[in-house]
Order: structure tokens, then sequence, then C-alpha cells
């Protein structure tokens, strides 16, 4: 069952440290990571990766898939880590992460037999 994009904004925030567990977090520590999560659902889908389309004015309408839930919350934190965190994450560590994302959407084997012209 797909997720709430409230739910991946809160666990990205939970990553980070910048929400505890059974707090909620603030309408602008909200609005930074929906603002974030929106450049990287750009980017993801401009790199040809992945497409998630989410309604930026509706966090509670269930849009995001539950395997691509972990990996986007992660991706995500590793954005906001330079803004609640402090540091940088590095490119290597970032693609590691965009690689996750790549894993969970690959089409995995058919186990059809391959069709064969001969000539």
């Amino acid at each position: 069952m797909p997720r709430t994009t409230a739910a991946l904004l809160e666990r990205s925030l939970q990553i980070v440290d910048q929400v505890g567990g059974g707090q909620v977090a603030t309408a602008e520590d909200t609005e930074f990571a929906r603002d974030a999560l929106t450049s990287l659902l750009a980017e993801l889908s401009a790199r040809q990766i992945v497409y998630v389309y989410f309604d930026p004015a509706d966090l509670s309408a269930e849009d995001i898939p539950d395997e691509l839930f972990n990996p986007l919350a992660a991706l995500l934190a590793a954005d906001l880590q330079t803004t609640f965190a402090g540091g940088i994450v590095a490119d290597a560590d970032r693609e590691g992460l965009i690689n996750r994302v790549r894993r969970v959407t690959a089409i995995g084997p058919s186990y059809e037999p391959l069709a064969t012209d001969y000539f």
C-alpha cells in the first residue's frame, strides 16, 4: 500500500535528527523538506531513474510506492543534511543512494525464453 508524502517527509527529518520519535515537524521544516523533495524528484525524473508524482498541496495523498519509501527517505535526508545536521554528503555517497533507488526500480529477469532469428 502506498505511503503518504507527509510520512516520507517526517521519516527524512527523523533521519537527520530534526524530529524525534513521537514529535511533529514544524511547518517551516516540513515546507523546506517538501521543496527539497520536489527538486529531488525532478532530478530523478530528468535523469530517467524514476518518476514519482506527488501533489505538493496534498501531503496526505498516498503517492509514494512502498518499495521506494525507504530509499527516497534516505536520499532526501542526505539532501537535507547540509541544512539541518551540518556537514556535506559526498557525491559518491549520494550516488550510492541514487543507485539504491535504481536497484529497487530495476526490472528483474522475466525468465521467458528468448526468441531467436535464424538467417
